[in-house]
Order: structure tokens, then sequence, then C-alpha cells
């Protein structure tokens, strides 16, 4: 517990003289955003890659059940085939889910803050 809470008080103060030197909340909103974005696009990627890990192992541990089925439980191929392919979608299925919830227009409306506030 306490790495993350150093990891996170040197990510904020690395990030804190970027975000002072910002012109406005909205700049700073925009870099936000683009930065969750591009770690939601590295986790979507991981999820895939281990999806594949998983459904690989699914495989190699559903080969020893067949080969002896007396030693290795069929529960186990089952569950890292299921995790894997549950994975393995989530890239496909992310961008659905994202329209589903956000709406279709999410990613395309020009949302400006500084029209909010005045």
């Amino acid at each position: 517990m306490k790495i993350i809470n150093k990891i996170v008080l040197s990510a904020t103060l690395a990030l804190l003289p970027v975000m002072s030197q910002a012109a406005d909340i909205g700049t700073r909103v925009k870099d936000i955003n683009d930065d969750v974005s591009a770690i939601t696009v590295l986790l979507i990627l991981a999820s895939v890659l281990l999806g594949v890990l998983f459904m690989i192992l699914g495989g190699v541990n559903l080969k020893k059940y067949a080969d002896n089925p007396q030693q290795n439980p069929i529960s186990k191929p089952i569950i890292f085939l299921l995790a894997g392919i549950i994975l393995f979608g989530l890239g496909s299925t992310s961008q659905t889910l994202k329209d589903t919830l956000f709406g279709e227009d999410a990613e395309n409306t020009n949302y400006n803050i500084n029209n909010q506030i005045t």
C-alpha cells in the first residue's frame, strides 16, 4: 500500500507543473481526457493480449486433461478458456459499450467548458 501511495504522490508531483501552466480549465479538462483515452486504449490492448494468453493456457490444460483425466480436472481449462474469451472480446465490445452508456456522439461532440461557465 505504501508503494501505491508513493507512485500516486510522485505522479501528482510530476503532473503538477504541467497542470499549473495550462491556460484555463478547458485546456486542463481536454488534457486529462486525452490522458484517460490513452490509458483506456492501453488497458484494452492489455486485456486482448491477456485473453489470448489465457486461451492458449486453456488449450494446453485441455490437452493435459485429455492425456490424463484422473490427474487433471476439467474445470481448470474451462475457466482459462472462458476468462480468455471474455478478455479477448472486451476489445471488440468496448466501443459498443461506450456508445450504449454515453451515446453514439460521445466523442464527436465539441464540448467547450468555457461556454458552460459564462
